[in-house]
């Protein structure tokens, strides 16, 4: 009878180690987020590398229509957020657009977080206000600190706080564009928070500036793994949103195509005007068909775009037709990452620049009322005073929770064990 009750014991302190161990196992499996990995496969098998301008807009236009079966709507947003913006490192909560607010998935009335119209409803955002691909849940107080600005150097930077939104913000403008072709993005600062009917002179139905959102747009891409911290967060929601957008049961079925592509942006935009040819340099022509110099042109410049490494130097020589001097201007929006000793050279004679700060400016050469300009992206391309990236939390190995259950089933066998002789000892005693 004791050597039965022994086993009995035993046996059951060995199940109760396994689901023990199985539990705590599954329990931090469980918590990880659920990562969709899908990809663009053959999504976009319809749109030809050689379209730019209006006609790849059209076509990408077309394409949205065809694979988006639904629109979640933005009242389901406040359900529907909980999946499409959960927080990549599994928290159960959602990140919150602009600032990474870590905020519960339950809808408040919009206590703590509300629906952001990332195209202004007075912008007339509301007629894709019902895609989920543009609306974005928000912290209340960062929303309300946007208004209804546009997006820009010389209006709102999303990136104020998690520079990652600059990038994210301008493919948000750029799908709502494409979703419905009515919407235009123009090259105006758009800091004017007005009403529908006004806009201070700007067009209804407009965003801008388009100029900072093709350089944001080229700077803060999400196939860039190097981000971490603060950064990668938005970069990993800006990729997993798009999946789950897609794929969910709940979903639309169509992705955000600047986010699979983003260079799809300059071809569409970026032979807009000299600024925005100079930012976007190769990605305006189509593959297979290199821009040739027109030898009418008054004046041409060897790069108009150009990456350096902190401390790299190269020469930027511009020349005129007329073989009038240039003049050299620049626009630096992280003060003084470029060092070149003159600000004039004669026509076709080298300007030497080095990098010495991680930034962006745009270096214009002029001469009479002719410019051309050339993009430099030093370093990283991020901004001068970007947040400090901090390194992702290490995650804990699965196996350790599996040895601490089989330990604990360890001691719960030893002790039943004790428990036991002492049992059988003091019945042996009272016989």
């Amino acid at each position: 009878m004791k050597n039965k009750i022994i086993r009995i014991l035993f046996a059951s302190a060995l199940a109760f180690t396994s689901v023990g161990a199985f539990s705590s196992v599954y329990t931090k499996l469980n918590e990880q987020p659920v990562k969709a990995e899908a990809g663009e496969g053959n999504y976009y098998s319809s749109i030809s590398d050689s379209l730019t301008g209006d006609a790849l807009l059209t076509a990408l236009n077309t394409l949205n229509n065809q694979k988006r079966k639904r629109t979640v709507g933005y009242a389901d947003m406040r359900t529907f957020a909980k999946k499409s913006d959960a927080d990549p490192d599994g928290s159960g909560k959602i990140i919150g657009f602009y600032d990474n607010a870590k905020v519960g998935p339950s809808w408040d009335s919009g206590s703590t977080w509300n629906r952001e119209h990332v195209w202004p409803d007075v912008r007339n955002g509301n007629l894709v206000e019902d895609d989920a691909h543009m609306v974005r849940p928000a912290a209340t107080s960062t929303n309300s600190d946007r208004g209804s600005k546009g997006y820009g150097t010389a209006s709102y930077d999303p990136g104020k706080t998690v520079n990652y939104y600059r990038g994210a913000a301008a493919r948000i403008i750029f799908y709502a564009a494409i979703a419905d072709t009515s919407l235009k993005v123009v090259d105006y600062p758009f800091n004017y928070d007005g009403v529908k009917n006004g806009n201070n002179g700007y067009p209804v139905g407009s965003m801008g500036s388009l100029s900072d959102m093709l350089r944001w747009n080229l700077q803060y891409l999400p196939s860039d793994t190097s981000f971490t911290g603060a950064n990668d967060i938005a970069r990993r929601t800006e990729i997993n949103r798009n999946e789950v957008i897609q794929n969910d049961s709940n979903g639309q079925g169509n992705r955000n195509p600047f986010i699979d592509h983003p260079e799809y942006a300059c071809k569409i935009w970026g032979d807009t005007n000299a600024e925005t040819k100079a930012i976007c340099g190769s990605h305006v022509t189509p593959p297979d068909e290199p821009t040739q110099p027109d030898p009418d042109t008054p004046i041409t410049i060897n790069e108009t775009s150009k990456n350096l490494a902190i401390g790299e130097s190269f020469e930027l020589i511009a020349t005129t037709k007329d073989s009038s001097d240039i003049v050299w201007s620049f626009d630096d929006y992280s003060f003084e990452i470029l060092n070149f000793g003159v600000t004039s050279t004669e026509s076709g004679a080298p300007l030497k620049v080095t990098a010495i700060k991680n930034g962006t400016t745009i270096l214009t050469a002029t001469s009479g009322s002719n410019s051309i300009a050339c993009t430099i992206v030093c370093g990283t391309g991020i901004y001068e005073g970007d947040i400090t990236p901090t390194p992702p939390a290490k995650k804990k190995d699965n196996k350790v929770w599996l040895y601490i259950g089989l330990g604990a089933g360890s001691l719960l066998l030893i002790a039943g064990i004790v428990v036991l002789i002492v049992f059988l000892t003091r019945r042996k005693k009272v016989a």
